[in-house]
């Protein structure tokens, strides 16, 4: 895949029959989502302006319902800000033992050549 998004929203408008504006309607959607989750991960904060250019919709009000979709908070600035999620590690690596287990590990190997 090439990552030409704009392809795909330009085909929009030159589908072989009607019946194929169901399953593009589908696609443009997929599209739309992966993108607006790449934005999240890529941008703290991200203009309403730019956001709606790179989704692809039509107009500020477009934007405004697929932020308030997401979940997106618009500020008096009219930036949307997105929630920064941090992952916790879970456990402390027990440093000391795997050191222990590597200097042991390289004995063994030391002994069989």
């Amino acid at each position: 895949m090439e990552g030409n998004y704009n392809k795909i929203f330009l085909a929009k408008g030159n589908v072989p029959a009607e019946s194929y504006n169901f399953f593009i309607d589908i696609l443009l959607e997929t599209v739309r989502d992966e993108i607006a989750t790449c934005l999240e991960k890529a941008y703290r904060k991200i203009s309403a302006h730019e956001a709606t250019r790179m989704l692809n919709l039509p107009n500020q009000t477009a934007i405004k319902d697929y932020g308030s979709k997401k979940n997106w908070t618009l500020g008096r600035d009219n930036y949307y800000t997105f929630g920064v999620e941090e992952k916790k590690s879970e456990e402390a690596l027990p440093s000391t033992e795997l050191i222990e287990q590597v200097i042991e590990y390289a004995r063994e190997l030391e002994m069989i050549v």
